[in-house]
């Protein structure tokens, strides 16, 4: 009796706490003018966005909500509609710097931003979620696939090399060996590539444009698969063009994890933590390229992942 007795009291606390921090949250973003800034109508953008919007609704629903998009050259249209907003979201780097410079004193939450700059991260009042996904997560599904990995390789330019500072301490504390090599040109991009592979066990890609794009990530691609080293890629579009795998996020997952870090703010919360990283991503593997390395992985690793087969 008394146990039971104890256990209603319990679930009648936990009750009573859910109301308190929900009715808080609602006071105090009662009336918030809120803009809800996106670079462009790039879909993985606009699912996030969307995501900010409709949770903003359910979750403060006498919130003033505004969205704008910035691409044909709408910046000027969100300078004069959003007048002071009270707080802003911002969805991709190019909505990230643009609210930044235009409204440097108000609370802005940042979303969709791969390695953030040193302007988003300094100021006070300017607080995000970052596209990274922790390289420990990376190292995590690599030693699912590969154990034997002992050297970790990383190309990278002067432009990403904050992050590779990162990354050095996860390696470092997973008991793995960084091989990091600079590349000062595109020039050099076949030879550092060769130099790379040589002395690693596996590549993984950084978020620097001026190596892992377009152009160059297909020769990257060639080229591991010829040394029969894995490369893990930067998202789903790298395993379709024949990395062995990669971890995208969940951009849905993303924008309402945004939310939740604004509305926590307005509520007088301070995160643990002002940047916070994806909650929810998912691991693709190129299948095809798995068995053109040697890897027959068992069906406790392949249910893992997500596989994409030809």
């Amino acid at each position: 009796m008394e146990t039971r007795r104890l256990i209603l009291l319990t679930a009648l606390a936990v009750l009573a706490l859910f109301f308190c921090i929900s009715f808080e949250s609602l006071a105090a973003c009662s009336g918030v003018n809120a803009a809800i800034v996106v670079s462009d109508h790039f879909g993985p953008y606009i699912t996030a966005a969307n995501a900010i919007e409709k949770h903003l609704a359910v979750k403060c629903p006498d919130a003033f909500v505004s969205k704008f998009f910035l691409d044909q050259g709408r910046d000027s249209g969100f300078r004069l509609n959003t007048g002071s907003p009270d707080i802003i979201f911002t969805v991709g780097t190019k909505a990230s710097m643009t609210a930044h410079n235009m409204f440097p004193g108000i609370l802005s939450i940042f979303s969709m931003v791969l390695d953030p700059p040193p302007v988003l991260l300094d100021k006070s009042n300017r607080y995000g979620v970052a596209l990274d996904i922790p390289c420990r997560e990376v190292l995590k599904f690599l030693l699912m696939l590969v154990p034997q990995v002992t050297r970790i390789g990383v190309l990278y330019t002067e432009e990403s090399e904050n992050m590779l500072d990162r990354m050095a301490g996860e390696i470092a504390s997973s008991g793995l060996q960084l091989v990091q090599i600079l590349v000062n040109s595109p020039e050099h991009i076949q030879e550092r590539l060769e130099e790379v592979f040589r002395f690693s066990d596996a590549l993984i890609a950084v978020p620097d444009m001026n190596i892992y794009n377009s152009i160059v990530a297909p020769r990257i691609i060639f080229e591991a698969i010829r040394q029969g080293k894995p490369f893990v890629g930067l998202s789903k579009n790298f395993t379709l063009s024949g990395a062995l795998f990669s971890l995208d996020c969940d951009y849905n997952d993303i924008g309402i994890q945004a939310a939740d870090l604004g509305l926590e703010i307005l509520s007088g919360h301070k995160p643990v933590q002002k940047i916070q990283y994806p909650r929810k991503f998912t691991a693709y593997l190129n299948i095809h390229t798995a068995r053109l390395i040697g890897l027959m992985p068992d069906k406790k690793v392949l249910d893992a992942f997500k596989i994409i087969a030809y």
